[in-house]
């Protein structure tokens, strides 16, 4: 699990770290600019360059 200093009330887990990953649907890909050239991406799920948070309304 990953948290973060700017948004203390965000978690993030990594969908590659459950043994059977069908239970849960993947919404985005992050950090895609350092992906491996074989990486292919689905074109259906939103996929960003860099991270992606999405900030609680106020």
């Amino acid at each position: 699990m990953v948290t973060l200093e700017r948004n203390p009330g965000v978690r993030v887990v990594s969908g590659g770290t459950f043994d059977d990953p069908r239970w849960f649907k993947v919404e985005r890909h992050i950090w895609t600019h350092s992906a491996h050239d074989w990486i292919v991406f689905p074109p259906d799920v939103a996929k960003y360059e860099q991270g992606y948070v999405k900030l609680p309304r106020n």
